[in-house]
């Protein structure tokens, strides 16, 4: 009897203790705390289930106090979502929020609702609305453990919008890209203007090339195109010094371009048109002078 008594009295204490030490900690299990009494197996002792997380225990009050419709709401609304029926779980996340307006679960509703918005594979995927139902979720819902999750979801959105610009800069710049004529093309624009007696818009489209081209090929045609319209007599603006400049450009910066031996020969035939020409000048200088004379002499 004695015995049975000690082994009562230990069982009491010890139930009391483990009982004390669990409300005083509130996260240790009952499952961990309950000792069964002496000469028991513990695997016959019936054991309690564990109680919630103190972290989640706030949220399922919650969940338990919201109106079931609003949960059922959600529920319709993911499963249609599951199956790609974006518009329908659109309607019924809106739907929540309209009941739910400021309080749960209004904050899963905005924050599906960003969601579906961002969807690669819904037809009218829209990244500002999506930016917009996901910053309203941090403006709304501050507490909300989707705001931190929402907050994520901007920043990737306003990078891949950047990101977006940037590919549409390179598609605009390889756009033109394309429109733009091939220095081939530019100089047999060159070439018809200049039959047509359009000098100055010859001009202009072999300059084009030129700049392009720097010191690589086809700026050696280039050069040599502008030296012939300097040097046609037609030209109303018409510069054999400047025709002889392009020309031993040409020389200069081009000298294995197959085009050198005859800017040479064009170099040769300016220069002797400018002595014959110094002649000329220098024989009607004496025509004058004899002129003169004559005139002197008859009077």
């Amino acid at each position: 009897m004695g015995r049975e008594r000690a082994r009562a009295g230990q069982f009491i204490f010890l139930c009391i203790t483990g009982l004390i030490f669990f409300l005083l900690s509130g996260c240790t299990t009952l499952q961990k705390l309950f000792i069964p009494p002496p000469g028991v197996p513990e695997e016959k002792v019936e054991k309690q289930p564990e109680p919630p997380q103190p972290e989640f225990e706030g949220l399922e009050r919650a969940v338990q106090q919201l109106p079931q419709p609003e949960f059922e709401g959600l529920e319709r609304a993911a499963q249609l979502f599951k199956q790609g029926d974006y518009e329908g779980s659109l309607k019924e996340n809106q739907k929540v929020l309209s009941r739910a307006g400021k309080n749960l679960p209004g904050d899963r509703a905005l924050f599906n609702i960003g969601l579906i918005y961002a969807h690669g594979e819904y037809p009218k995927k829209d990244y500002e609305n999506s930016l917009l139902f996901f910053s309203n979720v941090i403006m709304d819902y501050p507490q909300s453990p989707l705001a931190e999750e929402a907050k994520i979801w901007i920043r990737v959105l306003r990078e891949n919008e950047k990101l977006k610009e940037v590919i549409e800069d390179f598609q605009e710049i390889q756009k033109q890209q394309k429109h733009l004529p091939t220095p081939l093309e530019e100089l047999e624009r060159a070439a018809q203007l200049f039959k047509q007696g359009d000098y100055e818009g010859s001009l202009k489209e072999n300059q084009r090339v030129l700049s392009r081209a720097g010191k690589n090929l086809p700026g050696d045609r280039a050069l040599f195109n502008i030296g012939l319209i300097y040097a046609d007599r037609e030209n109303p603006k018409k510069d054999c010094e400047k025709s002889l400049l392009f020309f031993n450009k040409i020389m200069t910066d081009y000298p294995q371009s197959p085009l050198v031996h005859e800017a040479k020969i064009w170099v040769r035939v300016l220069r002797e048109n400018e002595k014959l020409k110094e002649v000329i000048e220098k024989y009607k200088e004496v025509d004058i002078a004899v002129e003169e004379k004559q005139r002197e002499r008859s009077r």
